[in-house]
């Protein structure tokens, strides 16, 4: 995923750059987090959409450790269940790409 695709999901001007240090972190956090969960190596192309929506979420949590609640681009920072690492709604999307993992 590109940066300027977080840019216009979350709202920032296309010329902001100023945030180009936290978005490429938050982008390698998603990717990570992706094959970490889905017990991946690779990044499949069709799954961009879904890390894109979790680098959303991610941006919308470090937002939050300045604000109560709010909404970053079109996801409410309410939309997470107590205890859960990740929207359901992310996380129903990501089962298609886990891979069983057998020791």
């Amino acid at each position: 995923m590109a940066k300027e695709e977080l840019r216009t999901r979350l709202g920032i001007d296309f010329d902001d750059f100023s945030q180009d240090g936290l978005l490429d972190l938050i982008i390698g956090d998603a990717q990570a987090f992706f094959k970490d969960y889905c017990n991946r190596d690779d990044i499949p192309e069709e799954a961009e959409s879904v890390i894109a929506r979790l680098a959303v979420v991610l941006y919308s949590r470090n937002a939050d450790q300045y604000k109560q609640g709010g909404v970053v681009g079109a996801y409410s920072t309410t939309n997470f269940v107590l205890g859960d690492d990740i929207p359901k709604s992310i996380k129903s999307q990501l089962r298609k790409y886990r891979v069983v993992m057998f020791t």
